[in-house]
């Protein structure tokens, strides 16, 4: 996930910058509290503006599935996050991503549910 963060004050700051994702109802999981799944410590001058990246991957997006004892990538709309901390509501910036369909990590390798196993 990539975005700009602005120093709107008037002197140098350095902000801690969290990726937050809420899960889609399917995937059992509860949209709040949300689930912390990057930060970055962000220096940025009075006045200027930064790109910032966090980067997610597959597992971002898992949850254990009981049934097939492997991690699972959940399909669905995410609801995406990104602020200070989520405990004092403090996000600036929200939107969505959508996983267009499941499938399994085992061990280090993912797994398509279209793929055989």
């Amino acid at each position: 996930m990539s975005f700009t963060l602005t120093n709107v004050g008037t002197v140098d700051g350095t902000e801690i910058a969290q990726l937050y994702l809420g899960f889609p109802p399917s995937a059992g999981e509860p949209r709040k509290p949300l689930q912390l799944k990057g930060f970055v410590e962000v220096a940025v001058k009075a006045g200027d503006k930064t790109a910032v990246t966090i980067p997610l991957n597959d597992r971002s997006f898992v949850t254990w599935d009981v049934a097939s004892h492997a991690w699972k990538v959940e399909a669905g709309t995410f609801s995406v996050h990104v602020g200070s901390s989520s405990r004092s509501y403090d996000i600036h910036l929200t939107g969505e991503i959508s996983i267009g369909r499941a499938a399994y990590c085992k061990g280090t390798a993912l797994i398509s549910t279209e793929d055989s196993v």
